[in-house]
């Protein structure tokens, strides 16, 4: 909730059921009811590219969308759980296959200042030291939460970065100090139990030596000048390089001694599917447990520069060079991967499709595992929020199969939607004392700080909230979603779209004597009320109500003639998201408003660009499509 008025929106219209209350019992019931078909990929497909189409537009943005950091928390809880329960109780040969045998061992590539080798030592330290208050979603049924020290190997860091300033200041022996970049400063705390070492080196598929045009940029490249090379703009000239030693990830693990990699973290600036195919032996003795790599519009630019310098043919397109890095990583250890979207796991080895992402600029992270990980299905429940996103993205994991994905948890009553919600809620404030204790111990990462105001946002404590936002002046990268929290929040703009939307409810039944601004204002203002209540960030403590307030807001904006909230609101219906159920009720509800959606396109009465109605329409046409094959019946006549 971004304001005590969004809070108090979300529970008035809701008519005050926050799926956490002592009524709540009544909706304790698997997903699927009655007549309704089951569901199949394709509709679960459709689910994710409609709710993350507004950040891969670049209609909306969230932090969440671009730090791989806010998955940190719950990987490595699960990993501390295991790691304790293996110490205590297991021997090696009676561990499940890829649980953590020994030390934790981060690999960061393209480390650039450590913020993530920082974030993952003192995490760890936190997480270990808050073992009492681990929650029990993370806890295997017959493991109680930690009450007595356990002594586990602390983790390594190998931080990998070629710049010669960069990999100098994470080699720097004192680390009790504020650290400057030019985008600004953050200070990091005292030393952890673990350790980090830096190494200063590129990684690629072929080790040797190249030059580093634009170190510490962006632009940065080796062997060509890219920022020459592409044309991209940038007002800033760089003209600096550097000789870059060049190692494969093979390389890597034998100079260092690493037996096995737990996290391998990719930032590359484009080169990352070089990085993975010089692995290929480690991924093919399963030696690397989770990656984590970033995709986005360097893929093409690196891939385009390296074209122009070779002579042969050199794959640019963004979602062809992921599927093969798919495709890569299942065919050598049987990795499945995610996009990490803004508080969910979107399934993207095939048969789920990556084209209605990869065909955006957005940039956007990947998380990957073997399919098989024993807390692989706990990750997912833990970073995902919307009870209907998790149960979802556990269609890609077993009991599924692969090339036949199942929603298995919508016929689980362990998996209804108000068990999921209070399980998350559990986590989310365990979460939350996790970061208050990393900042009282001195580790002023922004990404620690950002999410500390979210969280007290989400309680309510504004005041709070903001005090904290003030601090990140000038600490990248959280400094700009910092400022925009903070304009979003001071500025009192809950309150005027409330007033609106209240006055476009009220004046429905005058729809047809109002001029087309009027119209228009309104629709603004009840599109923007639903989105603050699905927003990420707005925490799950009323997550049923806030999903109802949506979907109220949706139909408001849909009666007033905007196709894309006729969509969402037949997305709603069809699939649940406030009743907690599925039903064939729901889906012949859907279908009234996808077909206004398609009217309200066709009509373009609510000013948007022809170009958005047409996919809004060709959106509506499809979900029609899918619950046509589903009831085999022709819905459109009946």
């Amino acid at each position: 909730m971004y304001d005590r008025s969004a809070a108090n929106s979300g529970r008035h219209v809701a008519g005050g059921h926050d799926g956490l209350s002592a009524d709540s019992s009544k909706f304790d019931f698997a997903v699927l009811q009655g007549s309704r078909s089951d569901i199949d990929i394709n509709e679960m497909q459709k689910f994710f590219e409609i709710i993350l189409l507004p950040y891969m537009s670049k209609a909306d943005t969230d932090p969440v969308f671009l730090d791989v950091e806010y998955l940190l928390p719950p990987v490595f809880l699960l990993l501390a759980v295991e790691a304790v329960h293996n110490a205590k109780f297991g021997a090696r040969n009676s561990r499940p296959h890829g649980s953590l045998q020994g030390g934790l061992t981060v690999v960061d590539v393209g480390a650039y200042a450590g913020h993530f080798g920082f974030a993952s030592l003192s995490l760890w330290d936190a997480i270990m030291e808050t073992g009492p208050r681990w929650p029990s979603v993370g806890l295997p049924s017959h493991v109680a939460p930690r009450r007595a020290p356990i002594y586990v190997s602390p983790p390594h860091v190998v931080a990998v970065e070629p710049a010669h300033d960069l990999c100098a200041a994470l080699q720097e022996p004192t680390w009790n100090t504020t650290r400057t970049l030019r985008e600004g400063s953050f200070r990091i705390g005292p030393r952890p139990t673990g350790s980090l070492s830096a190494v200063c080196s590129a990684a690629l598929d072929v080790s040797g030596a190249s030059v580093l045009y634009c170190p510490g940029r962006e632009t940065a490249s080796l062997g060509f000048n890219a920022q020459q090379d592409l044309l991209t703009g940038f007002q800033e000239p760089c003209n600096r390089s550097q000789e870059a030693r060049i190692i494969t990830l093979v390389e890597l693990a034998a100079e260092h001694q690493i037996q096995d990699i737990t996290l391998l973290k990719v930032d590359a600036e484009g080169s990352d599917p070089l990085v993975f195919y010089g692995a290929s032996e480690l991924f093919a003795a399963r030696r690397i447990r989770f990656v984590l790599f970033e995709v986005g519009y360097q893929w093409r630019e690196r891939a385009e520069a390296i074209g122009r310098h070779r002579t042969s043919r050199y794959e640019t397109a963004i979602e062809t060079q992921l599927g093969r890095v798919l495709e890569f990583l299942w065919s050598r250890s049987e990795h499945t991967c995610f996009l990490i979207g803004p508080e969910v796991l979107v399934p993207l080895l095939p048969p789920w499709s990556i084209g209605p992402y990869a065909q955006h600029e957005q940039s956007f992270n990947v998380f990957c595992a073997q399919r098989h990980d024993p807390v692989l299905p706990g990750i997912i429940r833990l970073y995902t929020v919307t009870p209907r996103a998790t149960q979802f993205a556990l269609a890609a994991v077993p009991p599924a199969s692969v090339l036949e994905p199942r929603c298995w948890a919508c016929y689980d009553l362990e998996m209804a939607d108000v068990k999921l919600r209070r399980l998350k809620l559990e986590a989310d404030e365990y979460f939350t004392v996790v970061h208050r204790r990393l900042l009282r111990k001195g580790w002023f990462l922004p990404h620690f700080l950002f999410v500390h105001a979210r969280s007290l946002q989400t309680s309510g404590d504004v005041d709070a909230a903001l005090r904290v936002y003030d601090t990140m002046q000038g600490a990248w990268p959280g400094d700009f979603e910092a400022r925009r929290e903070a304009h979003r929040l001071s500025s009192g703009q809950t309150k005027l779209l409330l007033r609106n939307g209240n006055c476009a409810v009220k004046n429905l039944k005058w729809l047809s004597l109002m001029n087309r601004t009027t119209v228009s204002d309104l629709i603004v203002s009840s599109v923007h009320l639903a989105r603050i209540h699905m927003r990420p960030g707005s925490g799950v403590a009323f997550g049923a109500s806030h999903s109802c307030a949506a979907e109220r807001w949706h139909r408001v904006a849909a009666n007033l003639g905007d196709p894309g909230a006729a969509l969402m609101a037949g997305l709603s219906a069809q699939l649940g998201l406030c009743s907690a159920t599925m039903t064939a009720e729901g889906a012949w509800e859907a279908l009234i408003w996808y077909l206004m959606a398609i009217r309200h396109a066709d009509s373009n009465a609510n000013g948007m660009e022809p170009a958005d109605d047409k996919y809004i329409a060709q959106y509506a046409n499809v979900m029609i499509d899918l619950l046509e094959r589903v009831h085999g019946t022709d819905l459109r006549s009946t």
